[in-house]
This record gives C-alpha cells, sequence and structure tokens, in this order.
C-alpha cells in the first residue's frame, strides 16, 4: 500500500514540476527571445462554428465538434443499450440473488458469534 502512494507522489510531484518548468520556460521565451509574438502553451479558438482550432506549444489541431458529439451521442445509444440488456439477464439476477442469500446467512452467523454477543454486551453496558 506504501508503494502504491509513494509512486501517486512520486508522479504528482513529476507532474507538477514538469508543468512549472514548461510555464517558466515559456515566460522566459516570452520576455527574452520573442516579446513580439508571445508563445503560448496553449490557446483554443473558434475558427467557424463547430470547429475548434488548439493551439498546444506550437503546434496546431483542428477539432470538428459536431463529429465528436456525433460519436458521443452513438456511443451512449449503445452504452445504453448495453446496458438494459445487462440488466435485464436473468441469469444476473439469479446471481445476485444467491449471492445476497449467502451475503445474509453469513452475516446472521458472525452475529450468533460469542465474540459479537460480547461485544454487543460491553456497549450496550457503556450506554
Amino acid at each position: 500500500m506504501r508503494r502504491i502512494g509513494f509512486i501517486a507522489i512520486t508522479l504528482c510531484a513529476f507532474f507538477i514540476l514538469m508543468g512549472l518548468g514548461i510555464t517558466i520556460s515559456v515566460k522566459q521565451f516570452n520576455q527574452m527571445v520573442l516579446p513580439e509574438q508571445p508563445l503560448k502553451i496553449y490557446e483554443v479558438v473558434e475558427k467557424e462554428p463547430e470547429i475548434l482550432q488548439i493551439e498546444l506549444l506550437g503546434e496546431t489541431c483542428s477539432v470538428n465538434v459536431a463529429n465528436i458529439k456525433q460519436q458521443v451521442a452513438t456511443g451512449k445509444e449503445q452504452v445504453e443499450k448495453k446496458w438494459q440488456k445487462f440488466r435485464n439477464d436473468p441469469q444476473l439476477h439469479k446471481q445476485v440473488e444467491s449471492a445476497t442469500i449467502l451475503v445474509k446467512r453469513q452475516w446472521q452467523a458472525l452475529i450468533r458469534t460469542e465474540e459479537v454477543r460480547a461485544v454487543n454486551q460491553w456497549v450496550k453496558d457503556q450506554l
């Protein structure tokens, strides 16, 4: 568990330092090298309706928003169909029901143990 936390902290520190380095580099470039045409880390401009032009560190990409919206709508419809099929699956309902029964049995067995009764009695005595 500590290893995962250490990796997460290391990655966060890496991305923070990279972002800080890029920001400082762009700021220094804009002050010293080419102040009349400042470099931007990113810029999003709507060139035409439904078309965005994204510039990231000098590289430009155009995105058709209408096309993306259509793909998202199609994907959403497919996900909803698969969800309905999954949700209405009788085999899934049987598995959930049997798992619920098993958990209830295990819970009842746990509640009947002497340790749980002792803890319950201790709590009642404390109140």
